[in-house]
């Protein structure tokens, strides 16, 4: 074996004495590492006939895997992302929708404690319980609404967010299979819609993003079909 550094980037040369027979096929060892870090994994070689033998040859930077390192200093920053928040508005929507789920479901509770005898007892304890949990569930939205954000790049989405857990999550545009735009009854009062981007990774990877403006809903949906639409 042979390793030389032309100009054109690094040759890799397997030379067998060999004739050729039919299929002869022939591998590199598992690794094959040059002084300057770059490095070849197992890459099966198209063979050439001679007449004096068989020699197996790989182009210059073709098949070549560089595993350069990489400063953390260089890697982007998210914190300088351009982060764009949510609609003020949205939050007297949210919890809107969630008042009117919450009361239906306590006032049942305490209409069943009222109609069964024994519960009566407990009807004290359960409002004290309750009742603070229904606040803190409705007013939710409000407090999680400053760190609620997000930012459109060219390849991916990026959200951000969490009130007691703060999270940062990715989403590459080109495993996106699915984007559409909703609105509820309430969001259609205040120009607010529900941006719903489905993945290839299933539940897992796809995400909705309530109460974002209308405009700016259709705007991130059409850009991302877009995106799809342009050849890779």
């Amino acid at each position: 074996m042979v390793l030389q550094e032309p100009p054109g980037g690094l040759h890799v040369r397997l030379q067998h004495q060999l004739p050729v027979d039919g299929g002869l096929r022939k591998r590199l060892p598992p690794r094959v590492t040059h002084a300057d870090e770059k490095s070849i994994d197992e890459f099966a070689l198209k063979p050439f006939s001679f007449p004096d033998g068989l020699q197996f040859s790989l182009a210059p930077d073709a098949y070549m895997l560089k595993n350069r390192f990489l400063p953390f200093q260089d890697l982007p920053q998210v914190q300088d992302l351009p982060f764009e928040t949510f609609p003020r508005s949205g939050i007297g929507v949210s919890m809107l929708a969630r008042l009117l789920i919450g009361v239906p479901v306590l006032a049942v509770v305490f209409l069943l404690a009222l109609l069964i005898g024994p519960a009566r007892f407990w009807l004290p304890l359960a409002a004290g319980l309750l009742l603070p949990l229904m606040a803190v569930f409705v007013l939710w939205p409000r407090w999680a609404w400053p760190h609620h954000r997000l930012a459109l790049r060219e390849h991916d989405i990026v959200l951000r967010g969490g009130l007691i857990f703060r999270w940062t999550a990715a989403q590459s545009l080109n495993r996106v299979q699915h984007v559409k735009v909703e609105q509820g009854p309430l969001q259609r009062r205040r120009q607010l819609a529900t941006l719903t981007v489905l993945t290839a990774g299933g539940s897992a990877g796809s995400f909705a993003l309530h109460n974002l403006h209308q405009d700016r809903a259709e705007q991130v949906r059409e850009y991302i079909l877009n995106y799809q639409r342009t050849p890779s």
